[in-house]
């Protein structure tokens, strides 16, 4: 894919204190780089970020690596990482959108033991 298409797969927009980046088709190959270049671009220290896969068809091993290395860099400076996506059936992006609080919480339900 020419990189001029992958950017038009990748689409950002910026509110106060947020940043929108969405991703049409597959999140593989130009198109991770086209993402991560647009996060970069977009996000500022402090800002929340809301990565939208509702038109995503896939997430490549790659796509998920970055998705991984992105919420880290937004959370290390101070904002917030939500991914928002068609399903829950990509329980890996489900999974990866989760803080440790969040983790512990579904390892161990209020009222079981564990």
């Amino acid at each position: 894919m020419a990189r001029a298409e992958a950017g038009r797969r990748v689409v950002a927009g910026r509110g106060p204190g947020r940043a929108t980046i969405g991703v049409r088709g597959t999140l593989a190959g130009s198109t991770v780089s086209a993402f991560d270049s647009a996060v970069r671009t977009a996000v500022e220290p402090g800002m929340d970020l809301v990565v939208d896969l509702s038109e995503a068809t896939s997430v490549s091993a790659a796509g998920l690596a970055t998705l991984a290395a992105v919420r880290d860099l937004v959370r290390a400076d101070g904002g917030s990482f939500t991914i928002r996506q068609p399903g829950e059936s990509e329980g890996a992006l489900a999974e990866l959108a989760m803080t440790p609080r969040d983790r512990s919480r579904a390892a161990h339900p209020a009222g079981h033991a564990g």
